[in-house]
């Protein structure tokens, strides 16, 4: 049995902040909210394609860890679904 995790939005946009400082991040603020609307839309499993999309799309290359980053600062998690069990055969 496979479990998968997926990505759900859990802030707004409007409701970001960088309080705690850090490193400014690699996106601008125009292909923050594209990524923003296309997480809103599609679902993704792994933190790993949608750090592809971003660089297909973008041009910019974020690592897993470095996306994950982004995710949790604009308001997205990890939310496990509930496994359903097939009938049995």
């Amino acid at each position: 049995m496979q479990s998968n995790n997926i990505f759900v939005n859990t802030l707004s946009l409007t409701s970001l902040s960088f309080e705690n400082g850090g490193s400014f991040e690699k996106l601008n603020e125009e292909h923050s909210k594209v990524l923003f609307e296309h997480l809103n839309q599609h679902i993704y499993l792994y933190a790993k394609d949608i750090a592809t999309y971003v660089g297909v799309n973008f041009g910019i290359k974020y690592s897993v860890s470095g996306m994950t980053v982004w995710l949790h600062t604009h308001g997205f998690s990890y939310k496990k679904p509930a496994v359903i069990p097939g009938k049995a055969k």
